[in-house]
Parts: structure tokens; sequence; C-alpha cells
């Protein structure tokens, strides 16, 4: 359609949230748009988006702890994992009185930061970006693969578009997945 949106378009700052989306996306957005790209989390069962916030620091995401009160544990024992560990989100909300939950698993992958406080001056603990689902790898021959290690490897060429398909079939009881 011949639209520049970094020269056409007056919009430089951009919140997105919903899907969980890799650095390359989020690069992709910001240097298409000339735009400074900002993340947020949450899910309906907390209170929508919003649980927590990426900054201008951009380095994870602001949790606001006077509301949720969040852990991380192994997705596959239940056990809580030290900070910087990777593993499964379980909040307790800590304000919502309609419909609280508690130790409400997530299923999405992340981290605790160690840091008692950011650049920006906030001092709530951040998480680090969401990287996927406990429900959304593929066992393909043995090997796990997650889409979002795909998408990262696709959107490091800036040939591709965005968009793309991963087709996994089942043949004599094993996953397979098209390699064309």
């Amino acid at each position: 359609m011949g639209v520049d949106p970094a020269r056409d378009t007056l919009v430089r700052k951009g919140v997105f949230g919903s899907e969980m989306w890799t650095a390359e996306m989020k690069k992709r957005i910001a240097e298409t748009w000339d735009m400074d790209v900002y993340d947020i989390y949450g899910f309906t069962e907390l209170c929508g988006p919003g649980a927590a916030n990426d900054c201008y620091v951009h380095d994870g995401l602001h949790l606001w702890e006077d509301h949720f009160y969040v852990e991380v544990i192994d997705p596959k024992t239940g056990e809580p994992v030290e900070p910087e560990e990777k593993g499964e989100l379980v909040f307790t909300t800590l304000t919502k009185e309609a419909a609280p939950v508690i130790r409400y698993r997530s299923r999405d992958m992340s981290f605790l930061m160690d840091a008692d406080s950011c650049d920006c001056g906030r001092t709530h603990r951040k998480l680090g970006y969401i990287t996927g689902r406990v429900d959304d790898m593929i066992k393909v021959s043995g090997v796990a693969v997650w889409p979002s290690a795909v998408e990262a490897v696709l959107l490091k060429h800036g040939e591709l578009g965005s968009e793309y398909q991963i087709v996994v079939w089942r043949e004599k009881g094993l996953d397979r997945l098209k390699d064309r």
C-alpha cells in the first residue's frame, strides 16, 4: 500500500500484550515503526493485562506485588525454584475480591529476577519476559521444539515475513515435523 509506518505515522510508543512475543518480534516492530515497544503481562483469571509491565529500561516486567504474590515452580515436580531459575509462574491474588485465585498455575514460563530495584526507580520485583508455555512444547523424535524458539530463528532473517506455520503430524506413533 506504500505506507511506511516509521515515516508516515506519528506512532512512537506501543504497548503489546495478550501473547508471548520474542525479542526478535519486539525488535522488528520497533524498527518497522521507529517505535519504543513495551510489554504488558496478565491473563483473565488475574485481572486481564496489567499484572506486570515493562518500563523504559526494557529489562523484565515489573510485577505489581501489592496485588499479586508470585511463585516460580518446577512444572514437573511443583517444587519452588530459586530466583533467576526458569520455571512456571504461579499466582495468588492479594486484593481481588470477586474471584480470587490461590496458587493458580499460569502455564507460562519465566523467572523472578533477584534484583531489589530497577534503574527506572521502581522497587517491585521483576519477572523475566515470558519465554513460552509449559504446554506448547512439541516433541519430535524425542527432541523438544518450542514454537517461540522457531520464531526467534525465523525473525533473525529480515527477508522473511513474521507469519509462519509449524506443521506436525503423527506417523506410526511418532510426531513428525514438516521441514520444507
